[in-house]
């Protein structure tokens, strides 16, 4: 059944945990539209069980028409999604910049009108239409989605009190799947939730784009403690889950970790997490020197992007506290230059001064044994693409890059 916005949406209950399942929209007995759908259930919650999970995560996705490739959309504006499709994950987290077409949907320069939700959703669906390989491969797995600054403006939007947040938030309950969101104000303020891998993993997916998050000029250099990043209520969700039970915590996140806070004389870039470091430190030091109720360390991983790059730092070499993280973007996106502090990075793909054009995502695979052990692999996938009008071939292959392998262990 459609509903007023020609949207089907089906909740499926009584499915066995870990299981693969096979979908497809129908308008009768064997009259299928659409594409073949396929979905893994999450594993077991009870103790002892073993699971992997292959997660596809990224972020930063060009439009489908108007950018510098034109209208040839299978060439090669969708080869992270083939890509990703030969790999078969069970997750695609995409954390924002579906498109680049929040500009269009910023208040009237006149009337001061905002376009609402719908005008979100059909970018949306233009976008999946007209890219059918992405499509396709997000048919083929669960998603995760949040939405990112080019989504509710041109570049950098401030999001605190702005109606485009609330219209991006209502258009993506309509459009993407999630678990049920932790702000029940209607509308809602934040779009953030959480949700487990087994009784051991919490992924805690935040909202750097909230209603709540304070304008991004408050301070100088992001240390006016006054300035959020994630709201007092989404701050203080988040510390609660990582004093939970589970051995690992997951802060899934559309802004990358790393980066020195920005100095008056380059103040770019401002609705990143280092133009509020005076939080982003309070959040690094509650997980470096809390202890969970049970007396046990907090372990904590951050998944970040939107810097059109990948990257990975070790708990131990990051100079926040102990996390590590993983950065990743740049489904098909040109190369930008580092900032100050991404060196810190133990090892990066993809920055350039040149920005030359490139597809890259992080191939992830979580595992616990069920006997104490959790493994996370990151693995780098990226190519680079001078030569846009180059045949396809060997020059757009996307390859392996740097691997990252942590582990954990619990009681």
């Amino acid at each position: 059944t459609l509903d007023s916005d020609s949207i089907a949406k089906l909740v499926a209950t009584g499915l066995t945990a870990d299981s693969l399942y096979h979908a497809r929209l129908a308008t009768a007995p064997g009259v299928f539209v659409g594409d073949p759908m396929r979905f893994r259930t999450l594993p077991s919650t009870e103790p002892g069980r073993a699971f992997t999970r292959k997660i596809a995560f990224g972020s930063c996705q060009s439009n489908a028409i108007g950018d510098v490739y034109g209208s040839n959309t299978d060439y090669p504006l969708q080869l992270v999604w083939a890509d990703q499709a030969a790999w078969a994950p069970d997750e695609i987290v995409h954390v924002g910049d579906f498109g680049y077409w929040g500009a269009s949907l910023e208040p009237d320069p006149t009337s001061g009108v905002v376009p609402d939700y719908t005008k979100h959703i059909a970018k949306y669906v233009d976008q999946m239409a007209k890219l059918p390989t992405m499509r396709q491969a997000m048919a083929l797995a669960n998603g995760v989605h949040q939405r990112d600054d080019h989504e509710i403006s041109g570049n950098n939007g401030e999001s605190y009190e702005n109606p485009v947040c609330t219209q991006s938030i209502l258009a993506m309950q309509k459009v993407f799947a999630s678990p049920d969101l932790v702000d029940t104000l209607d509308p809602p303020r934040g779009r953030y939730f959480s949700y487990n891998y087994g009784p051991q993993i919490k992924v805690i997916v935040v909202d750097g784009m909230s209603l709540d998050r304070s304008y991004t000029n408050i301070g100088d250099g992001g240390a006016n403690p006054d300035a959020t990043f994630f709201g007092a209520g989404q701050l203080q969700w988040i510390q609660s889950l990582l004093l939970g039970p589970e051995c690992l915590k997951i802060i899934v996140a559309g802004k990358s970790l790393l980066g020195d806070p920005p100095s008056a004389l380059t103040r770019n870039d401002l609705d990143k997490t280092w133009a509020y470091a005076a939080e982003r430190e309070t959040l690094m030091r509650f997980v470096t020197e809390t202890t969970t109720p049970e007396g046990k360390p907090i372990n904590c991983e951050w998944w970040g992007a939107d810097r059109h790059a990948l990257g990975y730092v070790s708990a131990a070499t990051n100079p926040l506290g102990r996390v590590s993280s993983i950065m990743s973007a740049g489904f098909s996106m040109h190369g930008l230059a580092s900032a100050p502090g991404e060196e810190k990075y133990d090892w990066t793909y993809g920055f350039d001064l040149n920005q030359q054009w490139m597809m890259q995502w992080m191939q992830i695979t979580l595992e616990d044994d069920g006997l104490g052990h959790i493994t996370r692999r990151a693995q780098a996938r990226q190519t680079d693409c001078s030569d846009l009008t180059a045949p396809l071939g060997s020059s757009w292959a996307i390859g392996d890059g740097a691997v990252a392998v942590d582990m954990w262990t619990y009681a």
